[in-house]
């Protein structure tokens, strides 16, 4: 754990050149892993022979082409010096997990050009499509997969054909002292068994009886990987591993060099996987980069939006001002003509009295004329007296009615003139009033009305502003919108101030338009009649009231 959180320390500090380095080397399987040995290899090889002379190869070192998360990581440098130094002709390996041993057998038989060929099973638990995927693309010429468990597997090798057998803890032929004895009908002359998780306590007694009956290698590195020597004839670098690990200070050394060349191969599975994750989080970050423009780009959207609403509305507010001073001045013309009107009736009332007074006298002096005729007749003998009098009498009432007729054309006057003035005050009232409402009938109450509806006009218009945006929304966020198609499919969409969902809300009933080749709206109009004779936009009826009523869709 210690050396595994010092390497992801060391990958965070450098990780803008671990980026610019391919995760699988261009054949350089030769170089040396990241070990203490990369840095001289020739010297480290001519310790190790020195030491160890059974053991030493160049194949050790080679980097494993294939590497997944796997507790066999470990064995992988084994498997190339076994893989040279036993030279199989049959290879079987059975109950394949992750691939990693079996690539590695893959690795060695084409590195070191050998005729041999490998035949492997993949268990319930292996990846077939990726195991069978990179077997085609890299070992097809003499390897071979099949998905038959591992009996019906085995079956096809009981001629004694195998030269190196590898098992997992797990395998059948090690579930009995008599599978184990079964061992023999599968295996060559050269004939060894890799025993995989050997250091697992479950099969500590059959581990145990395997010891006893055969010549075995056993190192404890990772979960345990037992050697098997079962057959008669065994290679002389083999032998001399096997003699060497006999001692405490030559097993000591084999084991301190397969460990700490396996940790180098765990270490390169790692380093692998961590780059790959900084890939893609890199890759997740150029997409929330993306993500984090557009919203940026939104929100300017909005603002900008925002200042035409507030501009519209310093504009409607500006107009109520000004609709409100011409109210107050039409107000204060209504309150003088009212006075002047009223003027002019206390002055009519004056010459009407005026006017009352010269038709009394007027009756007054018929009066006084039909007395005098009736005189007259009384008088005849006094006619010249009487016809003078009459006379006088008769141009005293002449003069009199030129002076009633005088009045009459003075008060026909002023009533032409109130009638003027009240004509006019109308005339001016109707100019500035926003309908054609006689002045006569317009109060207070009538002014107040119209105002506040203009006002509740505007709250209406901006409530339902509000709803068409929330109603957008609902079709931008819907699975069933694709906002690209749409732009392509209708250009004029890109125009409209609420985009290519604000234009499909807006024309899509009008138009026939379809919001993506997922949703046919001119099927839906017409499986849906209720919805076509209201003139519904066919989408927004589906994500509102369509899909809660269970009501299908049609693809494009």
């Amino acid at each position: 754990m210690a050396r595994n959180k010092k390497y992801k320390q060391k990958l965070l500090t450098n990780k803008h050149s671990i980026l610019h380095t391919h995760t699988k080397p261009e054949s350089i399987e030769d170089i040396t892993l990241d070990l203490e040995i990369k840095s001289s290899d020739e010297n480290k090889i001519t310790l190790l022979e020195q030491s160890a002379p059974s053991i030493s190869s160049k194949v050790m070192f080679w980097r494993p082409r294939y590497v997944e998360q796997s507790q066999w990581l470990q064995h992988i440098p084994f498997y190339f010096w076994l893989i040279e130094v036993l030279h199989p002709k049959v290879v079987v390996h059975p109950n394949i997990h992750t691939g990693v041993s079996y690539f590695a057998i893959c690795q060695a038989i084409d590195k070191l050009n050998q005729d041999g060929l490998i035949y492997g099973s993949y268990g319930e638990h292996g990846d077939d499509v990726r195991i069978n995927t990179y077997n085609h693309e890299h070992y097809q010429e003499f390897s071979s997969l099949t998905s038959k468990n591992e009996k019906q597997f085995l079956q096809e090798f009981r001629n004694q054909s195998i030269d190196l057998l590898v098992l997992s803890n797990d395998s059948i032929l090690l579930s009995s002292k008599s599978e184990i004895t079964s061992l023999h009908h599968y295996m060559s002359n050269n004939g060894i068994v890799l025993i995989h998780d050997s250091s697992y306590e479950s099969k500590r007694e059959i581990i145990k009886e395997l010891k006893s009956r055969y010549t075995f290698f056993e190192w404890n590195q990772g979960s345990g990987l037992l050697m098997l020597c079962l057959g008669k004839n065994v290679p002389p670098r083999l032998g001399a591993l096997i003699t060497q690990s006999q001692e405490l200070s030559g097993k000591r050394l084999i084991q301190n060099i397969y460990t700490r060349l396996g940790v180098a191969c765990e270490d390169s599975w790692y380093r692998s996987s961590q780059e790959k994750k900084i890939k893609q989080l890199l890759e997740d970050m150029e997409v929330i980069k993306v993500q984090l423009i557009n919203c940026q780009s939104e929100k300017d959207n909005y603002h900008s939006r925002m200042k035409e609403i507030s501009t519209q509305l310093n504009e409607t507010i500006n107009e109520k001002n000004m609709f409100q001073q011409s109210f107050e001045q039409a107000k204060k013309q209504i309150i003088i003509s009212e006075e002047e009107i009223e003027a002019f009736k206390v002055e009519k009332k004056l010459y009407e009295k005026d006017f009352q007074k010269q038709q009394d006298e007027i009756t007054k002096l018929r009066s006084e004329v039909q007395e005098l005729k009736n005189i007259n007749l009384m008088l005849e003998r006094d006619q010249e007296v009487a016809t003078l009098k009459i006379s006088k009498l008769t141009h005293a009432e002449s003069s009199l009615q030129q002076s009633l007729n005088k009045r009459f054309d003075e008060l026909a006057i002023l009533t032409k003139l109130l009638h003027d003035k009240e004509n006019q005050d109308k005339t001016h009232f109707t100019e500035i009033q926003p309908s054609p409402i006689e002045i006569s009938t317009l109060n207070k109450s009538t002014l107040t009305d119209k105002i506040k509806d203009k006002f509740l006009t505007t709250k209406k218009n901006r409530a339902k502003i509000r709803q068409f945006k929330k109603n957008v929304e609902l079709i931008q966020n819907s699975e069933l919108f694709d906002e690209v198609w749409y732009s392509e499919q209708y250009p004029d969409a890109k125009n409209h101030p609420y985009g290519a969902a604000g234009h499909y809300l807006e024309k899509g009933f009008e138009l026939r338009t379809n919001p993506s080749p997922l949703f046919n709206s001119n099927w839906y109009l017409q499986t849906n009649k209720d919805v076509y004779n209201v003139s519904m936009n066919p989408l927004f009826h589906y994500l509102k009231f369509g899909k809660k009523e269970n009501r299908l869709f049609k693809r494009v």
